[in-house]
């Protein structure tokens, strides 16, 4: 039967053509790649001091290098000097963007290993040079688990942990006290905590460490980026760095050391690169991704005004909050705004709900925040929000949200909107077990 009917030549026409549309949506919806720069418009993400969604141009530069500069920089040959030639091109952009000429770079795989360098390296140089058995190290309990946990597990390591005000400020007093301590060997602090936003004053603190000869490491992680940095004028020892909190690719960061020191003890054998500071092949395509987003990220701050915009939406996220939860507690917020002195596109909320329940919430609608402690702890107990007093109760009930350069006015509308849907749904799951609870 269907051997004898005939189809027309534009019927024809009309076929193939609508065969190939599906097709190519098909393929398309297969083949997309994982871009969040040119994300869909059902996904809100707001937990930026985890990570950051890297910028287009950063993953054009990390696939167009790893293309150009695949060859060793240790190689003698043309195509290993090109990759030379490019990581210290790359060192060259970072060292003047921050303003770091008195710097040398260590790249390194991120934050964590950064921080695990430079004290690991300056306890080792402390306890070889004094011929003392311990050495003391100052540090607060708002620190990243690389700090913390590093310091646990050196036995010669005794930890002075300064206490911090509600807000997370550190008492430069106290510190200046415990500088008088002889067997100080380094000072560990955090710029600005990723949790609820605190800056540090970090001048302070290195000229106080400075005073007393002692060497200060800062973790900056928070910081790079979203700030206009002169490590020449803050003067601390030992800065680190992780790319992929400023829209750079994930894996590669850097540790920067003063040059009037000598330079960190390597902490791991094997290879001789990086000054002979950290063995292993050099991520090139990596370093130059972290260049470039360091450079994105200064020209949005200069000619964008990016840092204003996101306080403009941090604040609309706060009263938009308000006008939902009307009891709602904020830690941190909006500098010259609530007269805190913190990170401008961080915030800590605490709800009437659990965090994580409502967290699953806005997730299942493709709304993205963070709970509770740094994102590396992976929900385990927060010492930050310990430290400044927040009983267990308030910290299961405790949102960060912080935006990215990527953020706009649409997000702050679409996180309202679908918090306002969350709570609803959270409130009449409550209303509902109450209700089977009394039956």
């Amino acid at each position: 039967m269907l051997s004898h009917v005939r189809t027309s030549p534009a019927t024809m026409f009309i076929i193939i053509v609508i065969f190939g549309i599906v097709a190519f949506a098909v393929l398309a919806v297969c083949e997309r790649p994982v871009n969040v720069m040119s994300r869909t418009w059902t996904t809100t993400y707001l937990d930026n001091n985890a990570t950051t969604p890297c910028f287009d141009q950063v993953i054009s530069c990390v696939a167009n290098s790893t293309r150009a500069f695949y060859a060793n920089p240790s190689s003698m040959h043309k195509a290993g000097q090109r990759s030379r030639a490019e990581l210290e091109r790359c060192r060259s952009v970072m060292r003047n963007l921050v303003k770091a000429s008195n710097y040398g770079i260590v790249f390194t795989s991120g934050a964590t290993e950064s921080n695990n360098l430079a004290i690991r390296s300056i306890i080792t140089d402390y306890i070889t040079a004094s011929g003392k058995l311990n050495a003391t190290v100052i540090t607060t309990p708002m620190e990243h688990p690389s700090v913390y946990e590093t310091l646990k597990s050196l036995p010669a390591v005794r930890v002075h942990m300064l206490s911090v005000s509600p807000i997370g400020l550190l008492d430069l007093d106290e510190l200046n006290d415990a500088l008088k301590d002889e067997t100080v060997a380094m000072v560990c602090v955090t710029m600005a905590n990723s949790e609820i936003g605190t800056i540090q004053d970090v001048a302070s603190i290195a000229q106080a460490c400075r005073a007393a000869y002692v060497h200060c490491h800062l973790d900056m992680t928070q910081v790079f980026g979203r700030y206009n940095v002169s490590l020449n004028q803050l003067r601390a020892d030992t800065v680190t760095m992780s790319a992929h909190k400023f829209h750079g690719p994930k894996g590669v960061g850097a540790l920067f050391y003063t040059l009037t020191r000598p330079p960190p003890t390597p902490c791991t054998t094997g290879g001789k690169q990086e000054q002979g500071l950290r063995g292993g092949t050099e991520n090139v395509p990596g370093v130059a991704g972290m260049a470039l987003a360091l450079q994105l990220c200064a020209d949005g701050l200069a000619r964008d005004g990016a840092a204003e915009r996101m306080t403009r939406l941090l604040q609309g996220i706060k009263v938009g909050i308000q006008g939902i939860v009307p009891d709602v507690v904020f830690r941190g917020g909006v500098p010259d705004v609530d007269g805190y002195h913190g990170l401008y596109q961080t915030v800590s909320v605490v709800l009437p709900a659990r965090a994580s329940q409502l967290a699953a919430e806005l997730s299942n609608l493709n709304v993205f925040v963070g709970v509770g402690g740094c994102a590396c702890s992976k929900g385990q107990h927060s010492m930050t929000l310990e430290a400044i007093g927040a009983s267990q109760e308030e910290m299961w009930r405790t949102m960060r949200i912080s935006l990215g350069f990527m953020n706009t006015d649409r997000d702050v509308g679409r996180f309202l909107k679908c918090m306002r849907v969350a709570m609803a749904r959270i409130e009449h799951v409550e209303t509902h077990r109450l209700e089977t609870r009394s039956e």
